[in-house]
C-alpha cells in the first residue's frame, strides 16, 4: 500500500494487547489490526450520531488518562475507559432497542386498527432503528393490508 493510501499510528501497549486478544477472538488470522480499528469505528460513527456528547466525553477521558500514564501513574486506558462508560454505552444501546420494540410494537397495533398510513409513516420515521429483516417483514404486512383493505372496498361497493 502506497504511503499517500496509509497512516501510521501510535497505540499503547495495552491498546495493542486488546487488538490482538480481539484478532484471536475472531479466530481469523486473516483479520487485520486495520480491519478491528474500522469495527470500533463504525461504533464510534452510530454513538456519536446518537450521543455526542458521551463520545466526546471518552474521548476527553482517554486523553486524560493518556497523559496521566505519560507522567508515569500506571494505568490501563481501556480496562479504566469500559469501567467508567460501560453503564452509559449500554443504557444506551438498550434504549435505543426499547424504542426499537416499542416502535414495532405501536406500528403493528396500528396495521391491526386499520391505520396504514400512519404505520407507514411510523415505519419510515424510525427506518434507522430497525433491522432490515424486520423492516421487510413489517412492509409485507403493510402491503398486505392494503390488499386486504382494497379488496374490502370493493366487496362494500359491489354490493
Amino acid at each position: 500500500m502506497g504511503e499517500e493510501k496509509s497512516k501510521i499510528i501510535r497505540v499503547n501497549i495495552d491498546e495493542y494487547n486488546y487488538l490482538d486478544n480481539l484478532k484471536k477472538i475472531f479466530g481469523n488470522d486473516k483479520v487485520t489490526y486495520a480491519d478491528l480499528i474500522a469495527v470500533g469505528m463504525v461504533f464510534t460513527k452510530v454513538f456519536l450520531e446518537q450521543d455526542p456528547i458521551l463520545v466526546r466525553n471518552i474521548g476527553n477521558a482517554a486523553k486524560m488518562l493518556r497523559l496521566k500514564r505519560k507522567r508515569g501513574e500506571p494505568v490501563n486506558i481501556l480496562d479504566s475507559l469500559v469501567e467508567e462508560y460501560r453503564e452509559q454505552i449500554l443504557r444506551k444501546s438498550s434504549k435505543d432497542e426499547n424504542v426499537r420494540k416499542v416502535v414495532i410494537d405501536v406500528i403493528e397495533i396500528l396495521l391491526d386498527d386499520g391505520h396504514i398510513e400512519a404505520a407507514t409513516d411510523l415505519l419510515f420515521a424510525y427506518r434507522s432503528l430497525i433491522d432490515e429483516a424486520q423492516f421487510k417483514d413489517l412492509s409485507t404486512k403493510i402491503l398486505e393490508r392494503q390488499v386486504q383493505l382494497k379488496h374490502e372496498l370493493m366487496k362494500t361497493e359491489k354490493t
